[in-house]
C-alpha cells in the first residue's frame, strides 16, 4: 500500500468516526478580558472526552516513545472537560484549541506508517475532538456570546480559528457521508 492510499484510509476512518460522534452532539465563544465568561450550554462532552482519552491511552501503551506528548493531549482534554463542565467557556475554548494543536503535532510526529490498531485509535480520537469542536461551534449563537466573540483578544481569535477549522473539517466529512 502506498502512502496516498494509507492517508485515504486514515481519513476515511476519521471521517466515519467524526460523523458518528457528531450525531451525538459545534465557533468557540470566548469572553473578553476582565468580563465574566458566558456560561456553557451544559451538553455533555464527557463521552467524547472519555473516548479520546481512552484511545489515547491505548496508543500510548502501543507507542511508549510518544507517551509524553500523549499525556499532554490527555491532560489538556481533561482540563477542557473540567472547564466546560464548570461553565467556563473561555477556558474550555483555550484548552480545546491546545488539545487540537497537540494532537495535530502528535499525528505529524507519527507519520502514516502505523499499524492498523494505532491508525483506528487515532482516527477515533480525531473524531472525538472534532465532535467537541462541532458542539462548541454550534453554541456560538448563544445569547451574549456573539458580542463576546466580537471583543475577543488576538489569542482568543487564534483559538477560535483552530476550533472552527476542526469543526469545519468534521462538518465537511459529515456532509460527504450523508450523500
Amino acid at each position: 500500500m502506498n502512502t496516498d492510499e494509507s492517508k485515504r484510509d486514515f481519513l476515511r476512518l476519521a471521517g466515519t468516526g467524526a460523523a458518528g460522534l457528531a450525531l451525538g452532539g459545534v465557533i468557540a465563544p470566548v469572553s473578553a478580558p476582565n468580563t465574566p465568561e458566558p456560561s456553557c450550554d451544559r451538553k455533555s462532552v464527557e463521552i467524547e472526552v472519555s473516548t479520546a482519552v481512552s484511545f489515547l491511552n491505548k496508543v500510548s501503551s502501543l507507542l511508549p516513545g510518544k507517551a509524553q506528548i500523549i499525556a499532554k493531549v490527555v491532560g489538556t482534554l481533561n482540563d477542557f472537560n473540567a472547564a466546560y463542565q464548570a461553565g467556563k467557556f473561555d477556558s474550555a475554548s483555550a484548552f480545546l484549541a491546545n488539545a487540537s494543536v497537540l494532537f495535530e503535532q502528535l499525528l505529524g510526529d507519527l507519520g502514516v506508517n502505523l499499524n492498523p490498531t494505532v491508525k483506528i485509535a487515532l482516527a477515533i480520537v480525531d473524531a472525538a475532538i472534532s465532535a467537541i469542536a462541532v458542539l462548541m461551534k454550534s453554541q456560538s449563537n448563544a445569547p451574549g456570546v456573539i458580542a463576546v466573540i466580537q471583543n475577543a483578544t488576538p489569542e482568543q481569535q487564534r483559538q477560535m480559528a483552530i476550533i472552527e477549522k476542526r469543526a469545519a473539517h468534521a462538518e465537511q466529512l459529515f456532509a460527504v457521508i450523508q450523500h
